[in-house]
């Protein structure tokens, strides 16, 4: 026997009993398969915890917590949601009649470690030209510098 004819043979004895499926159960259970799939794949992270770390009065430091990483465009999105939401670009909620000069968010992931770990650092600085408004600085991903270090900068 050729090994062309052995390949066509195992082929062939796979796709037999999918054959043998009527098609509306083999759509469903195709449907199904894929449905699951991409539920599990796209899954929204979820920020778990926000706190406040301000250590002066014109600069506002976040640690969010999240269950999972998001792309780069997704800690930006999040962290002008967040300033939108509070209206930080024109209050500060600790002390009235000083605006926020900049925000700073560290994004960490929870795991099963003893500390966190920091995924995401971004930077929101008042507009030099327009001075209602903050603007993003810089998102710079990932971190080497353990967490007690960088809280305190």
């Amino acid at each position: 026997m050729s090994p062309s004819r052995f390949a066509t043979r195992s082929l062939l004895s796979v796709i037999d009993p999918l054959i043998a499926i009527p098609i509306p159960p083999l759509l469903m259970l195709l449907s199904l398969s894929i449905c699951l799939g991409c539920s599990t794949v796209h899954l929204k992270p979820k920020v778990t915890d926000v706190a406040d770390y301000s250590r002066e009065k014109d600069i506002k430091t976040y640690i969010i917590s999240l269950d999972s990483r998001m792309d780069e465009e997704a800690y930006q999105i999040w962290s002008q949601e967040h300033i939108e939401t509070l209206q930080l670009d024109q209050d500060n909620p600790d002390y009235q009649g000083i605006p926020i000069y900049e925000i700073h968010y560290h994004f960490v992931l929870r795991e099963a470690r003893y500390r966190p770990r920091r995924i995401a650092f971004l930077v929101w600085r008042r507009s030099t030209e327009d001075v209602t408004k903050l603007e993003h600085l810089f998102t710079y991903i990932g971190s080497r510098v353990p967490m007690q270090n960088w809280i305190l900068r």
